[in-house]
């Protein structure tokens, strides 16, 4: 779709910038909710330096016969990765580190919630960007329609197609928005959605 921006691969650029606002805000409200800069600080190592291994999981699964390639080289570009992976591993890593340091998981999990669709909106973003993550054929007016020349366009017929990348950057975005005004609602300290917004945002992530 668009391989490079500002001379940069843009799905690598994108990947990147989600990783750092993503973290940025966790740090900013760790802050405001008074977590130790230190424990903030080794939550989001913990987290990710088990995300890229949990997103490769799934591609080793689902492809055994790259195992033994990707296992080799998987910090180099090449095989693939699902999200969906690498949430479950850092959501295990950090509730290994809250039980080492007695922090409420949950307490803990209203603090990174909006945190994970800011960064997701950006992985999208990147996937489209990338070409990847390809939709069904569509006539509908907002459909995509791919330069006749291009590999895509050979993969999918020349057909226009649902810009599926871009659907999941706007449910990302929606379910972002939502948190930030459920946590501004005021409500009685045991409100039944605020417990249930610690795991809504893993419905923008479906890979």
């Amino acid at each position: 779709m668009c391989p490079s921006l500002f001379g940069l691969n843009s799905y690598r650029l994108l990947v990147g910038l989600g990783l750092v606002y993503g973290l940025t805000l966790f740090a900013l409200r760790s802050r405001n909710r008074g977590i130790p800069t230190l424990t903030t600080a080794l939550l989001a190592g913990a987290g990710l330096l088990v995300a890229f291994f949990g997103a490769r999981l799934p591609y080793w699964i689902f492809v055994p016969a790259d195992f033994v390639s990707t296992a080799i080289a998987f910090l180099l570009p090449g095989g693939g990765t699902a999200l969906n992976g690498g949430i479950i591993l850092i959501i295990a890593a950090v509730a290994f580190v809250c039980r080492l340091h007695s922090i409420s998981f949950l307490a803990l999990a209203d603090v990174v919630v909006p945190c994970g669709p800011l960064a997701i909106i950006f992985f999208r973003l990147g996937c489209f960007c990338n070409g990847c993550r390809l939709g069904r054929p569509t006539d509908l007016p907002w459909g995509l329609k791919l330069p006749t020349n291009s590999t895509l366009a050979l993969l999918t017929g020349g057909a226009t197609i649902h810009p599926t990348s871009l659907y999941a950057a706007l449910s990302a975005c929606s379910i972002l928005l939502f948190l930030i005004w459920l946590e501004k609602t005021p409500s009685p300290p045991r409100h039944p959605l605020r417990s249930f917004s610690s795991n809504l945002w893993i419905l923008s992530c479906g890979d």
